[in-house]
């Protein structure tokens, strides 16, 4: 997964506002309660920080690889 790819992951599963905002502002616990953005411009892998939101968020394993397939269609 590219970071590209992760920022749009977010909008694909939570939508165009919610997506950003909780990549800005979600805490993710296996990164030391840094955001997924934080994680990222720490040089945390995008694929790492995506599986902590989608433990994190409880979203549905098909969400895990979302680059490898079609786009999904929003969870909500």
């Amino acid at each position: 997964m590219k970071h590209s790819e992760l920022s749009q992951a977010f909008v694909d599963a939570f939508g165009e506002y919610q997506g950003p905002a909780l990549q800005r502002d979600l805490a993710l616990t296996e990164f030391g309660a840094r955001s997924a953005s934080e994680a990222a411009a720490d040089g945390e892998r995008p694929q790492q920080i995506w599986l902590a939101v989608c433990e994190a968020m409880d979203l549905a394993e098909d969400w895990q690889f979302p680059q490898r397939r079609d786009r999904p269609t929003r969870r909500v």
